[in-house]
């Protein structure tokens, strides 16, 4: 694991500018991927927030058909977008980290597969995987 450290730098010693710059890009992607999240946050939850306090200031006035059906409509869209907040955090982590595109392109794109090797010896059967 990757561990922050302070280093004093004088004439003897020298400062791991590698771990340095490593921190700091990651820093960076995480700062990104906080900031998108809490942009996407807002776009989703917001719309829903004002439609629920729209729907209970409204409650007890009478309303037409069509003004009811119209704010069923907005219901169903803003339930819609409150739920791509959650589908979004993928979309995300694979626009803003390329540690985690690296994971995700190495688990689609696996080279190597699993062969299983069956063995049997008198009354046991033994499964090992070959590479």
């Amino acid at each position: 694991a990757i561990e922050r450290q302070t280093n004093v730098a004088t004439a003897g010693t020298q400062v791991n500018t590698t771990k340095r710059s490593q921190l700091q890009q990651i820093d960076s992607q995480i700062t990104l991927m906080l900031l998108l999240q809490s942009i996407m946050a807002i776009v989703s939850f917001l719309p829903y927030g004002l439609y629920v306090l729209y729907s209970h200031i409204t409650a007890s006035w009478s309303k037409s058909t069509l003004q009811v059906a119209i704010e069923k409509i907005i219901a169903e869209l803003t339930h819609t977008l409150l739920y791509t907040f959650f589908a979004s955090s993928f979309h995300i982590s694979m626009i803003s980290s390329s540690g985690f595109r690296r994971e995700v392109k190495r688990i689609v794109l696996m080279q190597k597969k699993i062969h299983p090797i069956y063995t049997q010896t008198a009354n046991t059967v033994a499964i090992q995987p070959q590479y």
